[in-house]
């Protein structure tokens, strides 16, 4: 399986690292600066029958393998850690009412 970036969360490599390895998913970045109003005017040219739905992978932008999921196993231990901690720790922080 493979996931697609866009914006601010795909420039830092360290970022796109960590969400490869937690979802366990290469990433792609979209090679596009506005992916964002993109995306949107190919919805509403969809929408408004300009466009049909197989124009879209001609229209899309192109993406650049940014990450692939290493296999760290220690990002599973810190996460069990992190869940034995707030297991102990709950208490302290009653929910707002």
């Amino acid at each position: 399986m493979k996931l697609k970036l866009a914006g601010g969360g795909s420039v830092d490599a360290r970022w796109r690292q960590l969400l490869a390895d937690v979802l366990d998913v290469e990433l792609d970045a979209i090679d596009c600066p506005n992916a964002a109003a993109r995306g949107a005017a190919m919805l509403v040219g969809l929408a408004c029958g300009h466009w049909s739905e197989a124009d879209l992978a001609a229209l899309a932008p192109a993406a650049t393998r940014v990450a692939s999921p290493t296999g760290d196993t220690g990002l599973a231990r810190r996460y069990a850690r992190f869940i034995d901690f707030y297991g102990r720790t709950r208490s302290w922080f009653p929910l707002a009412q």
